[in-house]
Order: C-alpha cells, then sequence, then structure tokens
C-alpha cells in the first residue's frame, strides 16, 4: 500500500492533511513583481514616412479621424479617391457631385479628404471645393 502513503503525503504536501477537509481557497495576493512591466510604459509612438503619405497618416491619427476599414491607413483612402476622381463622372454626373454623393465626404471622411487631396492630388483640389458645400448642382446634359 505503499500508492496510497505516496499520495497522502502528496496531498498533505499540498497543504491538506490527506482526510477530505473544505477549506476556502485563499485569493491569491498580486506583487508588484506579478505586474507586467510593459504595461505602465508608454506605447512606443508610430513613426510615419517622411512624404505626403505620412503627413496625413500622422495628422489623421492625431485628430483621431476614422476612415473606413477597407483602408489600412488615411493616405490609402486618400490615394483610392484620387485614383477614383478622373473615371468618377462615368454617370454622366460632374465629379463634385460624384464626390458629394458617393458617401466618400461622411463622418471624418471630408476632413481627411480636405487634408489629404491637397497633398497627394493638388490638381482635384477644385473639384474637393465644389464638393464639400454639398450642395453641388447636378449636370444638366
Amino acid at each position: 500500500m505503499r500508492v496510497r502513503s505516496s499520495v497522502r503525503s502528496l496531498l498533505s504536501g499540498c497543504g491538506g492533511s490527506g482526510r477530505d477537509e473544505a477549506k476556502p481557497a485563499s485569493s491569491p495576493s498580486v506583487s508588484k513583481e506579478s505586474i507586467d512591466p510593459k504595461s505602465s510604459e508608454p506605447e512606443p509612438s508610430v513613426e510615419y514616412p517622411a512624404a505626403p503619405e505620412g503627413d496625413i497618416d500622422r495628422l489623421t491619427d492625431e485628430k483621431g479621424w476614422v476612415v473606413d476599414d477597407l483602408y489600412p491607413a488615411a493616405s490609402d483612402f486618400v490615394a483610392d479617391i484620387c485614383e477614383s476622381l478622373p473615371v468618377s463622372a462615368a454617370d454622366s454626373s460632374s465629379r463634385p457631385q460624384w464626390l458629394a454623393e458617393s458617401g466618400n465626404m461622411d463622418g471624418d471622411g471630408k476632413a481627411v479628404l480636405q487634408a489629404g487631396i491637397p497633398m497627394l492630388c493638388p490638381k482635384w483640389t477644385p473639384v474637393l471645393k465644389q464638393a464639400v458645400p454639398g450642395e453641388v448642382r447636378p449636370v444638366v446634359r
């Protein structure tokens, strides 16, 4: 019966006497050593490329602007609009009308585009300025 005595000694080594005792478990105390030291350190700063894209992303982060989740960064959103503007009037709407009605100016999109279009595609700044008031008149042909 050596196995039982080994089990009994294991149980007693864990704080029990080998008998069925119901003792409330003590809650573990939190010591300074158990706190993750990394959680108290400031988060590392984000590095932005030294380019217009980096300027747009930095400004967006500083202002707390949010763009659609489709885009990994605000500069990607602006770049997509810059690429879309040349073909945006394909449905017989003007470019300012397309921009105003596309939904891209909703939420923080308007602020991001106002900051980003002059940096990434300045030739489209007049179109943006016409679209910003939101009262773009439809093209009559």
